[in-house]
């Protein structure tokens, strides 16, 4: 692929509402999407969840991430599939 794979993780946790729920849909840990979250937001230098007491709310930083990913994930697959059909 080309973007980041952490971007899936990220639209997990935010369509599941939590960190256990998405790790269930991925088929991994929570400790290991915890870690890829945690990554995420290091490399771009932003929080992109606050996390309470009462769970997990996406930071208005990680809504604009959020958007922007989904439109990221689906034009590169689109692209893909396009050069596959140029072949």
């Amino acid at each position: 692929m080309m973007y980041n794979p952490q971007l899936d993780t990220f639209l997990c946790v935010v369509e599941a509402g939590s960190f256990s729920k998405a790790a269930e849909q991925l088929y991994i840990s929570a400790p290991a999407v915890i870690k890829q979250i945690n990554s995420l937001e290091a490399s771009l230098g932003m929080k992109l969840f606050d996390r309470t007491h009462r769970g997990l709310v996406v930071t208005e930083a990680g809504q604009s991430i959020y958007n922007d990913a989904k439109y990221i994930i689906g034009y590169c697959k689109e692209s893909v599939q396009r050069a596959k059909e140029a072949m």
